[in-house]
């Protein structure tokens, strides 16, 4: 039972992490995979059924709606890379 689950869930973590590459940020990354390990977990003496999977998008759902406007405050481009912080940076405390 718990093995079905897992395979169940890895598939559902990858899906529910990574759907919005346009507004993709990483507190909701942060937010969808707690939410998801919080979820899963606790689900585990549960048979995989369709309530489950429909509990688990519900979730995802909510979370991303409420918490998407969660944007990095911060934007840093360095050496071509991007950077989401999620406080100003002292250095930068001035400059704005």
């Amino acid at each position: 039972m718990q093995r079905y689950n897992k395979l169940f869930s890895f598939p559902h973590f990858l899906i529910s992490s990574f759907p919005h590459f346009h507004i993709f940020s990483f507190p909701h990354f942060l937010i969808s995979t707690f939410s998801h390990f919080l979820i899963s977990t606790f689900s585990h003496f549960l048979i995989f059924s369709f309530p489950h999977f429909l509990i688990l998008s519900f979730a995802h759902l909510l979370i991303s709606k409420l918490f998407l406007p969660l944007r990095p405050i911060n934007k840093l481009k360095h050496n071509g890379f991007t950077y989401y912080c999620l406080w100003r940076p002292s250095a930068q405390k001035g400059r704005n």
